[in-house]
């Protein structure tokens, strides 16, 4: 009796033991299912990390109507979930902009929030790059390489006068009792911004800089025109300049007879030393 009453002890310690060890498990699958909701054991998030992308965002508050430096805005790096439509990866297009409307600061910068629209236009105002000038140029068919010269060419100036002038002896020295007309190259490489009416247009800053790589993906200050048309009959040209040129290209057509423009090759960009031509000396060596 005392046996079997041992044996049926054994089995009831042997159920209980496996209740406890089935309880167990369940707990253990609980305690896990509940870590992962939570997102882990607080030491850290196994979840992949958000995908980020670059965005220009505001560093200070700017108020609309407010030309943007360099110092008022950064690229930092944002989720791509809270990208804005039209945002930029680079300053280059955001630089030299105008606000049209207050940004915070840490605010990202739009297309929508910077300049105009394409629509209202500005002019030539609206193509010149900051710290930049636009500078007319009274030229001829004959002194603008035939008259087909168009906007967003790239040309260099070139001016005759008489060598006894005094802003020449300032700038190229005394040729003594001679007057020979001299011709000289006074600037190399400046961007044509319009041709007569015919004027380069306002680029929008969302086509600045589309790869966003930090350099402008067109050669020129604005848009052109795909239906621009040669002016042969064009009485002036625009250039654009820095100031001290623009000072320099006002007081050369005071002084020559004529301002040539001579058309550079697309991507041409080289600086040339050049001495002015002394048509006196050009006579004597072939009369030698």
């Amino acid at each position: 009796m005392a046996r079997i009453q041992g044996m049926t002890m054994t089995g009831n310690n042997r159920g209980m033991l496996l209740l406890a060890g089935l309880a167990g498990l369940v707990a253990a699958v609980l305690v896990f299912v509940a870590l992962a909701s939570a997102g882990g054991d607080g030491g850290g998030s196994s979840a992949p990390a958000t995908t980020t992308e670059k965005a220009v965002v505001a560093k200070q508050a700017i108020s609309a109507g407010t030309t943007i430096t360099a110092e008022m805005v950064e690229v930092t790096d944002v989720p791509k979930n809270l990208l804005l439509a039209g945002h930029f990866g680079d300053t280059l297009p955001v630089v030299g902009e105008v606000t049209n409307v207050s940004v915070v600061a840490g605010e990202q910068l739009t297309a929508a929030k910077i300049g105009p629209t394409i629509n209202e236009g500005k002019g030539l105002s609206g193509v010149v790059k900051p710290g930049m000038r636009a500078v007319g140029i009274q030229v001829s068919q004959v002194t603008t390489a035939g008259g087909l010269l168009l906007p967003g060419d790239r040309v260099d100036v070139l001016a005759a006068f008489g060598a006894d002038s005094p802003f020449f002896k300032a700038l190229f020295g005394d040729f003594g009792d001679e007057s020979p007309t001299v011709v000289a190259t006074v600037l190399q490489n400046v961007e044509v911004l319009s041709v007569a009416q015919e004027a380069q247009e306002r680029l929008p800053a969302a086509e600045r800089d589309k790869d966003g790589d930090g350099q402008p993906d067109t050669v020129t200050s604005g848009q052109v025109d795909q239906d621009v048309e040669e002016q042969p009959n064009a009485g002036t040209v625009t250039v654009q300049v820095d100031p001290q040129q623009a000072q320099l290209l006002v007081a050369v057509q005071e002084e020559a007879t004529k301002v040539w423009t001579t058309l550079r090759g697309f991507g041409d960009e080289d600086q040339i030393d050049l001495q002015p031509i002394n048509i006196s000396e050009i006579i004597r060596q072939y009369q030698q």
